[in-house]
């Protein structure tokens, strides 16, 4: 799926508002919505999702784990927030997230 830009991915969603059938694909597949989406409404290439470097070396600004940054974990505390999602038994998260994982209801 190509990187998307904030401001684009509001275009998407208020194309999901509009046409139920895209907002059923949208929240099942979402790579397969916005392929869709393009080619109807193209959108602006953009090279990368984000800046790993950045997620690297940045210190997190939400607590538990304010200050703390991937460059300076050890390969044990990686491996468990890549294994488990959790960092000493919390749970991880680098930024709030837009995607939220939802119970499927049959709709």
């Amino acid at each position: 799926m190509a990187a998307i830009a904030s401001e684009d991915w509001a275009r998407i969603w208020a194309h999901a508002w509009l046409d139920e059938d895209f907002k059923k694909t949208l929240r099942r597949n979402p790579a397969v919505a916005v392929e869709e989406f393009q080619q109807q409404f193209p959108l602006p290439a953009h090279d990368k999702l984000f800046d790993l470097d950045e997620i690297y070396k940045e210190p997190f600004d939400q607590a538990p784990f304010k200050g703390m940054s991937f460059i300076n974990m050890s390969l044990d505390d990686l491996r468990e927030i890549a294994e488990k999602g959790t960092l000493h038994d919390k749970p991880f998260c680098v930024q709030p997230n837009e995607w939220v994982v939802v119970e499927e209801t049959g709709t």
